[in-house]
């Protein structure tokens, strides 16, 4: 690697101590500054009982759902895995049928025979973590992100073989600080992953849209798998013969109260930030990236709307995607009024020029400023280019699955037709692309799709740029230059949206690329497809011509004073630690950090004919009731603990690595908290792990949960609190 730079990294990491509650750590790299700083607010936990290589830790009973899209909890010795409703949603869909609408009515499995098996549900642990930066080759530095995950991939496989690893582990390399640090990861997947118990949607999803990125909420976000291995305990594929997982180590639920103040620990797997952004990144995604995805989302969410209140069926099948978009539909306007409130672009452009003042004046910086302004002259005159290349994700890759089975059928044509495919070879893909095709007529509604492929292109063709879009001028003069006249008539007649000649392309051997050119849509789609690809080569170039000057900035950002610097964000295993707290959200407001049963009552009383508070009868008697004999309990609660997406379903665990709750959403007021965390206004909304228990009771549950968990108190830590004062005094 690239000794200077590493140095100067290393030099600069060392400096660094926690401002307020921010950061998102890596426990495998905890500091001992970091470590004090948490002691204070609460703390009982030695370091190596955080992450240890070599015997069991917090770390052991932490997982990433689907590789990092979520994450959950072991919390028993029998594989009980918990997380948040909204990450288990896709799995619950997918095993809901207008029989057994699990969805709406929630899940529960008596036994473990019950247990319904997640068909692509993934839980990774990890279980060791090394910085290989020194091993590396230098010439990573100077690569895109494209480019250094194909090498990493490269060099991870040639790890694992060199460490002997066996086949229930695997290696995975990731670059930090802008490829200025690479840690190596050993982890496990399990992928016999099976529903325990979820809750009706009037309780896993109350305050639905109205109440996401919103505080105060009484959402009981949460549902309950089971992670199963093989007889020898080892990852396995689905088999009847798996056992229930026994975890190296799990949660305790903790049985003590919790109050405004306490220490607040989560830990999981973030998805994205970009603290280190220029005022550049800020501004683009303002003016450019946040309302692209809004206007497209929002049409195509207007569509599915539609079709869901029509029809039961429909609901089943666009939930997820309605979902998964309405949540980012609504964090891009957010985090635009969240930009424009606090002043971010200018505040940044600010802290960026008094960066580059302060390292001017220090040796070695001197010339600092022509790599700024390089990267600033780059930013300029890449911004065209990835205005297209937001609007082609959004609009061709996002909303509409006719893009995917596009794609299924291309693969299928590219593998069929090669010189040295063999007749079982042919079968395979011929297979694969069967089971495709009826999986995608099963799963989605081809008139659904029309409405949403044409709103979006008509989207995608008038808001691109010239250069960028294909000439549609001769199709689009045969349809009285009408875009949807057009896309309506090649889709109507295309076999991407016809089972039978879908099928019969699969039947059709060699001569696939013939039948593909002649399918007007097909010949459409690789066209945009290839527009795409020419953007995304372009993009790819700039990142490597920026990768050096970015990581100049990120060592200008952090050089001067006691700023954090953690990395930003990428789906790897993370700590953050903070206290429960209320915050003021404007002059003469405050919001409390806890709501309890009475809150659901009152929204639902407040607003009856708003369908996101709708309750059965039979769960306000049970609410109604608890109230009234004072056993108020405790809904959700929040803290100031840094978080983002990809932490959804984290633990939240109090000092004593104890679990208090799950950590579900953030807060409209911090909205940009992906560029900047702030300390007066970003909060973690949780659900109260004593409200999961309350309403696993009353599904009829309980008391089988109850059975496996452990419940830990404050006196059962004394002991552990007393080691770990003497091991870490000693470090």
């Amino acid at each position: 690697m690239n000794k200077a730079i590493t140095v100067v990294l290393l030099c600069i990491m060392a400096l660094q101590t926690a401002r307020a509650d921010e950061g998102m750590w890596l426990p495998y790299m905890l500091h001992k500054k970091i470590i004090e700083r948490m002691k204070e607010k609460g703390l009982k936990l030695a370091g190596d009982e955080i992450f240890d290589k070599s015997k069991p830790s917090l770390n052991d009973a932490i997982v990433s759902l689907n590789d990092g899209n979520c994450s959950a909890s072991l919390i028993s010795n029998n594989g009980l895995l918990i997380t948040n409703h909204h990450c288990g949603y896709d799995a619950i869909a997918s095993l809901s049928t207008l029989a057994n609408n699990y969805l709406d009515n929630g899940f529960t499995a008596p036994d473990f025979g019950s247990e319904l098996h997640c068909p692509g549900l993934s839980a990774t642990i990890i279980r060791d973590a090394y910085d290989v930066t020194e091993y590396l080759p230098d010439t990573l530095i100077n690569l895109s992100e494209e480019e250094t995950r194909i090498e990493l991939d490269k060099i991870s496989i040639w790890m694992q073989k060199e460490l002997n690893l066996d086949d229930n582990h695997s290696c995975r390399i990731e670059s930090f600080y802008n490829n200025m640090m690479f840690v190596m990861f050993v982890q496990q997947r399990f992928n016999d992953v099976r529903l325990v118990a979820a809750p009706p949607s009037h309780i896993g999803k109350f305050g639905g849209d109205t109440d996401n990125w919103m505080w105060p909420r009484h959402t009981g976000d949460f549902c309950v798998f089971r992670v199963y291995a093989s007889p020898d305990n080892n990852p396995a594929s689905y088999s009847k013969e798996n056992r229930p997982y026994r975890p190296e180590k799990f949660l305790e639920i903790s049985s003590n109260a919790i109050k405004k103040g306490d220490f607040s620990m989560v830990m999981g797997f973030p998805g994205t930030t970009n603290r280190f952004a220029t005022s550049e990144d800020i501004a683009f995604a303002k003016e450019y990236e946040n309302p692209i995805i809004a206007k497209v989302r929002g049409m195509a969410q207007s569509i599915w709307k539609e079709a869901m209140d029509s029809n039961e069926s429909l609901k089943l099948k666009y939930s997820t995607k309605y979902s998964n978009s309405s949540n980012y539909w609504k964090y891009a306007i957010g985090q635009n009024l969240n930009i424009s409130n606090n002043n971010l672009i200018e505040r940044r452009n600010t802290h960026d020029i008094n960066a580059m003042d302060y390292c001017k004046s220090q040796e070695g910086f001197e010339n600092i400023s022509e790599s700024d302004q390089r990267l600033k002259d780059l930013i300029k005159r890449i911004t065209p280019v990835k205005r297209a290349q937001t609007i082609y994700h959004e609009a061709l890759f996002n909303p509409s699955e006719v893009t995917g089975i596009f794609f299924d059928l291309l693969h299928f044509s590219n593998n069929i037709t090669g010189e040295n495919i063999d007749e079982e070879e042919g079968i395979y893909h011929k297979s694969e692309l069967t089971n495709s095709i009826n999986a995608f007529f099963d799963e989605y509604d081809i008139a659904v799709e029309r409405k949403v492929f044409t709103q979006c292109i008509k989207y995608l063709y008038e808001n691109l740029d010239e250069e960028f879009r294909p000439n549609l001028s001769k199709a689009l003069k045969r349809h009285h230059n009408s875009i949807e006249e057009y896309i309506g008539n090649i889709f109507d007649k295309s076999m991407l949206t016809n089972k039978t000649k879908a099928l019969q392309f699969a039947e059709s051997g060699r001569k696939t690329s013939k039948k593909l050119m002649k399918d007007e849509l097909s010949v459409l789609m690789l066209r945009l497809i290839m527009h795409y690809q020419d953007i995304d080569g372009i993009i790819t170039e700039y990142d490597s011509l920026t990768q050096v000057p970015r990581q100049v900035h990120i060592i200008s950002s952090t050089i001067e004073g006691d700023s954090p610097f953690y990395p930003d964000a990428n789906s790897t295993l993370r700590l953050s630690y903070g206290t429960i707290e209320d915050y003021k959200p404007a002059d003469g407001v405050t919001y409390s950090w806890m709501t309890t049963l009475k809150g659901i009552v009152e929204k639902a009383d407040e607003a009856a004919n708003n369908a996101d508070y709708a309750i059965p009868d039979e769960l306000r008697n049970i609410l109604t009731d608890n109230i009234s004999k004072e056993n108020n309990i405790p809904v959700c609660f929040i803290t100031n603990n840094d978080i983002t997406g990809g932490n959804s379903g984290s633990p939240v665990l109090n000092g004593m690595g104890q679990l208090i709750g799950l950590a579900f959403d953030g807060n409209w007021e911090a909205m940009a908290s992906d560029f900047e965390y702030d300390e007066k206004m970003q909060r973690c909304v949780c659900v109260d792990i004593r409200y999961v228990l309350f309403v696993l009771d009353n599904m009829g549950i309980g008391k089988r949960i109850r059975k496996e968990i452990t419940f830990g108190t404050a006196d059962s830590r004394e002991k552990t609190a007393e080691i770990a004062e003497t091991v870490d005094s000693s470090i």
